[in-house]
């Protein structure tokens, strides 16, 4: 749970509740040792009020109330208490032994910090520390009772301070976790808004070449009707400024893109584009899809529509099969056809518009699209969308793959902004220290003290102060001051009474709680067990049993002190875990945000491109007039070239779009196909394709795939049928030189293969492909 201002808030609360809990039951154990002599009923209206306090404050931890009333009413009580103690300068059995109203008062210093402000918190320790030293004045040493002072402002400063850079920690956690989710929202928008026009990419390829190609087929005036028809269908999806909003109106109104279910007539649809086509249609199953999101609904209609497209294309076929299934999980559309097919794995650049039209609506809604199909087998086109509602997030983006760095426990708290409070602790140490050799005839060695002294010191400069790579510094530390208690216990000429002579359990005090917040609990558990259970085993050495005056004096602090700091370093982690979490998330959404902008960017290229190649003749095929042969013709060879800017944009230059268009024209079948991407060494593929087209015959087939795979390899071109004329179909049957022309200077190993069928030119960066030949010759993966 990151550490949130609500977060902390609650747990500040319980703690306080768990300080007076923790000083009243010192207060009890106190006065029942060592009673201090208190007027009659005075105790058992401060019993009254307290316990009616402590329920207030149970209740306001419940409901985590933001304005900690109960709390700063409990400061008042407090502040009440430790000035009566001090007017009242009531004196117990033991008058080195902390009265019960001042132990009860100290509590106010403890919480005045979270109840009200760092100022306040530091103004109630201060205010404590008079009240007690006036309540202890020439009862005991003056010079030992402003030590003593100095112990309790520091431990009341050092509260106020803890708190205050709890605030802080908590205040950045919600800070970094807003911008993350600002940035996820962002990153959210764009990707919505790139998966639009990405559809609306899909959408125009289907209408444009669509409108084309029927328009360049059409013998009769039906098929003049509908491509007239689709060809206006395509002039307002490229006129359309806004994917979003020409989409508007194709799903059931007030459906949301991936918002409230609805059904699809998936057959009426069906029906119509095939009609359009010419095209019979033999339907089996439902004919809906039931309750759907309306995002799938939509995708599975149109990658239905557009797969009985390419059956009226490429197929060669008078009839499509649809059948539609469905259950409570998913619905499934599979358009069969016994057309010609093709090979899907060999033929990918020629039928590269299925990826885009079909199976890229299906993947971005969820579902996903398999197309089987073989040469003279036919062609099914199975289409899954699932009918949940989970529209997914972006962390399950990109296939569920991680897009950012994995979680660490990053550190975002650091020493400098905890120098204040080491500050206090340092201060309280020296008091302990004076005081410790104020009062030295109490103990029974003085050598004894001395190390006691300069052990407890040195731990506590190391443990607070060293670097946190030296650990061992630390652990070695911790082991050392671990003897203290036990030792300067034994060395108390009188273990039975307490006070000053217990010295080492507030300067353990601030050795246990730097350890908790510095390094951990592990060794601040020790150091606790140390003091808690070292001061009745010397008791027992030397008393026979156990004094419970100096241990109620001194244990509960201790263990108070403890159960803080480890609280507080808990608090700490947490809140930079939730801030590493958060820039994990930012970090996503910035991947995520760059990547949606990109594809953004690419669909309205694509479109761009194409309107300006074909929106002439589609105004002329959806004009009135009849087309001439040389229109459709036209209108065939714009299909051929707008899908070449559909899947092989970054190749087309102008020398290459006229040389295609003159090959065409002499009978050679040309297929390009390049993904977009790496384009640093395309110029010298354009230029052998250039090269190779120029020599190629009536008759031939050229493909030209460019797909960089991110291990050297670029690309390859063949030739199959009409061999290239001229240097190409002369010489040795194997080639290979090295051509210049990438961006970073590096060549590119240009080989080409011949027999007298074919011609195969392949691109492969140079220092890769000399690093594959390497691992060959070793008999090792290039990959």
């Amino acid at each position: 749970m990151p550490l949130t201002t609500e977060v902390l808030y609650r747990a500040l609360h319980w703690g306080g509740v768990a300080i007076i809990v923790a000083v009243c039951g010192w207060a009890t154990w106190q006065q029942a040792v060592s009673p201090t002599d208190y007027p009659p009923g005075l105790l058992a209206w401060v019993a009254l009020v307290a316990v009616l306090g402590f329920a207030w404050c149970v209740v306001d931890a419940v409901r985590n109330n933001p304005r900690r009333t109960a709390l700063r009413m409990w400061v008042v009580f407090g502040l009440v208490l430790g000035l009566v103690q001090a007017i009242g300068r009531f004196r117990g059995v033991d008058h080195e032994l902390t009265a019960p109203l001042t132990i009860i008062g100290a509590s106010a210093y403890g919480v005045a910090g979270f109840a009200f402000t760092e100022r306040i918190g530091l103004s109630v320790a201060a205010f404590s520390t008079v009240t007690f030293i006036a309540a202890r004045w020439n009862y005991m040493d003056n010079v030992l009772a402003a030590l003593t002072a100095a112990t309790v402002f520091a431990g009341g400063a050092s509260a106020a301070l803890i708190v205050d850079r709890l605030r802080r920690s908590a205040s950045d956690v919600e800070t970094a976790v807003a911008r993350a989710w600002r940035e996820r929202e962002q990153a959210s928008r764009e990707q919505a808004a790139a998966e639009a026009q990405q559809g609306w990419d899909g959408l125009v390829h289907d209408k444009v070449l669509g409108a084309l190609l029927l328009a360049g087929r059409s013998k009769s005036a039906i098929e003049r009707d509908a491509a007239r028809e689709l060809a206006q269908d395509a002039i307002d999806a490229l006129d359309g400024d806004d994917p979003r909003r020409a989409q508007a109106g194709r799903v059931d109104p007030g459906a949301e893109a991936s918002g409230p279910a609805y059904e699809v007539d998936l057959r009426a649809h069906a029906t119509h584009t095939a009609a359009r086509w010419g095209l019979g249609l033999r339907w089996s199953g439902p004919s809906t899809t039931g309750q759907i999101r309306a995002d799938r609904g939509l995708a599975l209609r149109e990658a239905t529509e557009q797969a009985i497209t390419n059956v009226a294309q490429h197929a060669g076929v008078a009839h499509v099969a649809v059948e539609v299934r469905r259950d409570p999980h998913e619905v499934v559309a599979i358009v069969r056809d016994r057309g010609v097919g093709f090979d899907v794995g060999a033929d990918r650049g020629r039928h590269r518009g299925i990826a885009l039209a079909i199976e890229g609506r299906a993947s971005r809604v969820g579902g996903a699209a398999l197309v089987e199909s073989a040469p003279g087998a036919g062609t099914t086109v199975t289409i899954r969308m699932p009918v949940a509602q989970s529209p997914g997030d972006l962390s399950s983006g990109s296939g569920g793959r991680s897009l950012g760095p994995e979680a660490s426990p990053t550190v975002t708290w650091r020493d400098r902004s905890f120098l204040p409070v080491y500050r206090m602790a340092a201060l309280s140490l020296s008091a302990q220290t004076l005081s410790a050799l104020r009062i030295a005839d109490a103990f029974r060695s003085l050598a004894v003290l001395v190390g006691g002294l300069l052990v407890v010191i040195g731990a506590f400069l190391i443990i607070a102060f060293a670097p946190l790579r030296h650990r061992r510094w630390s652990v070695a530390a911790s082991l050392l001051a671990s003897t203290v208690a036990f030792v300067s216990t034994l060395n108390i000429v009188d273990p039975a009474r307490g006070g000053w002579s217990y010295w080492f359990v507030g300067a353990m005090t601030a050795v246990i709680a730097g350890s908790g917040l510095r390094w951990g609990p592990v060794w601040s558990t020790v150091l606790l067990l140390s003091v808690v259970g070292g001061i009745p085993a010397a008791h027992l050495v030397r008393l026979g049993t156990v004094a419970p005056g100096p241990l109620a004096d001194t244990v509960l602090q201790v263990v108070a002190f403890f159960v803080a700091a480890t609280a507080v370093r808990r608090s700490l982690d947490n809140a930079s875990a939730s801030i590493a979490a958060a820039g994990i998330d930012a970090g996503q959404a910035r991947v995520l945000l760059a990547t949606a902008e990109e594809t953004r960017r690419v669909a309205q290229s694509r479109i761009h491109e194409l309107g300006y190649a074909v929106k002439d003749q589609l105004r002329l095929v959806a004009g009135p007039s009849p087309l001439s042969a040389a229109d459709r013709r036209e209108c065939l060879a714009l299909e051929s070239c707008a899908r070449d800017v559909l899947v092989a944009g970054p190749m087309l230059t102008p020398e290459l779009v006229a040389a295609v268009a003159r090959c065409r024209a002499n009978g050679i079948r040309v297929v390009l196909s390049a993904d977009r991407g790496e384009t640093d060494w395309i110029a010298v593929f354009v230029a052998s394709l250039l090269d190779t087209l120029s020599g190629a015959a009536p008759g031939a087939v050229v493909r030209a795939l460019w797909r960089p795979d991110g291990r050297g390899r670029l690309g390859s071109i063949s030739v199959v049928g009409g061999m290239p004329s001229g240097d190409l179909q002369s010489g040795d049957q194997s080639l290979r030189e090295v051509r210049s022309g990438g961006a970073d200077g590096e060549g590119v190993i240009v080989e080409m293969t011949h027999d007298g069928e074919s011609v195969l030119i392949t691109f492969t960066r140079q220092g890769q492909a000399s690093r594959a030949d390497e691992s060959l010759e070793t008999g090792q993966s290039p990959g």
